[in-house]
């Protein structure tokens, strides 16, 4: 009984060790489309501690600090967000948690709009830090962990085979409203109908979003706070209809309502981040 009395305290000291262990964690496997849940230690927080999720490939090292190369979301520890507000979330570091990314506003983007991209990416613990000169760096608090974001073979075989999209008039004549008609096979947040010329399919020329018909998205600014400006995200969904194209939703593009006289080609686009496909 002497010998279990002593041995307790010591185990209960050494898991909590390892439960205060700085460490970053995802799911390894993400379908496309769906939010990216990151859990998180940290043994000394601050409030400049964050998540950050890069772009990678076979020959990165998680091991290395990636500074801001290739960074394409991120969010503070302490909110689950881009801002600090020490008034309330980040009044006090956080030790423990988990941030979610997906796309609700307040945003998470950095160089990427949200969905991710289906490919290979590696999560990151990260702190920014001050030396004594006031000058600001980038410290990596532990090794970072392999996320894949996965577009299923199904789904694939879906847009493939059975997917459409059409104008609903072939012929329409100059400065007329005219509709599109789709059918995605799957629902996504973000997908798009864009508009292109024939001799070039790499930059659209007009887009709608599929889920709003607009291409101002569905986030909300905040009332209370006049200097906050929304981001432009379409988080609804929709597997199939009709959007419109005319001077009320169209914007936020190479050409702006109406488009010129001429041949064009209408594509679904399921990718908000180039390379669409």
């Amino acid at each position: 009984m002497l010998n279990a009395k002593t041995t307790l305290p010591l185990l209960l000291v050494n898991l909590l060790a390892v439960t205060a262990d700085t460490s970053v964690n995802v799911k390894r496997k993400i379908h496309f489309g769906r939010p990216v849940v990151v859990s998180f230690n940290v043994d000394n927080p601050t409030t400049n501690d964050w998540i950050g999720i890069y772009r990678t490939n076979s020959k990165d090292s998680l091991s290395t600090n990636p500074v801001d190369t290739k960074l394409r979301y991120w969010a503070h520890t302490c909110s689950g967000v881009q801002e600090l507000d020490q008034s309330s979330s980040c009044a006090r570091p956080r030790t423990t948690g988990t941030v979610t990314f997906n796309g609700v506003d307040p945003t998470e983007e950095y160089w990427d709009q949200w969905p991710l991209n289906p490919r290979k990416y590696k999560v990151c613990l990260m702190r920014k830090t001050i030396d004594d000169n006031v000058e600001e760096g980038i410290e990596l608090l532990a090794d970072c962990v392999p996320l894949k974001i996965n577009l299923e073979k199904k789904k694939k075989k879906k847009v493939t085979n059975k997917a459409q999209v059409y104008a609903l008039e072939p012929v329409v004549k100059y400065g007329v409203p005219f509709q599109v008609f789709f059918d995605s096979r799957f629902k996504v947040p973000n997908s798009w109908v864009g508009i292109y010329l024939p001799d070039n399919l790499k930059t659209e020329v007009m887009w709608v979003y599929t889920g709003c018909d607009n291409v101002l998205g569905d986030q909300e600014g905040k009332p209370q706070d006049p200097t906050w400006v929304s981001s432009n995200d379409c988080l609804k969904k929709r597997k199939k209809g009709t959007v419109n194209f005319n001077a009320t939703n169209t914007g936020r593009a190479s050409q702006d309502w109406p488009l010129p006289e001429g041949e064009y080609v209408v594509r679904l686009e399921y990718l908000n981040n180039k390379p669409y496909w």
